[in-house]
């Protein structure tokens, strides 16, 4: 059963993988923008040997190996979260509310939008809508309360 809990605590996970994910994507532009550089003297192989500088660079493919791991994790953990989250809804018998949630929770859409998209009279009739649902619910005996 979805509770407003449960739909508070997965918008504050998602955030957090959201967080996670873009700050491991900006410290992976870092790696590839700072790249190493260094020259060295040398000569050719062949004669003349002819002194010159060689000019050599690189990244640190195990660090950002070690990111883009860490990047993968989040986003396994942020695909588990909406695919719990979908079966959920897909299991919610009255569809305007999962549509609604859906909207408002997976789609991040405001009360306004998913009110308009939804054609509801009032700007804030999904709203409304949503918080009828759940006082009309909250004795089910399934609705884990804290």
């Amino acid at each position: 059963m979805i509770t407003k809990e449960y739909l508070e605590e997965y918008k504050k996970k998602i955030g957090n993988y959201n967080f996670e994910i873009e700050k491991i994507k900006k410290q992976i532009m870092f790696e590839y923008k700072n790249a190493s550089a260094d020259s060295v003297v040398g000569s050719t192989t062949t004669k003349p040997y002819i002194k010159r500088n060689i000019g050599i660079s690189g990244i640190d493919r195990k660090k950002i190996k070690r990111l883009e791991n860490r990047q993968d994790l989040f986003e396994k953990k942020k695909n588990k979260l909406n695919k719990e989250l979908k079966y959920k809804l897909d299991n919610l018998e009255d569809r305007m509310i999962a549509d609604i949630i859906e909207k408002r929770y997976m789609e991040d859409l405001s009360w306004n939008k998913i009110s308009n998209n939804m054609n509801f009279k009032e700007e804030s009739g999904a709203r409304k809508a949503f918080n009828r649902y759940f006082e009309k619910n909250k004795s089910c005996p399934f609705t884990s309360e804290k």
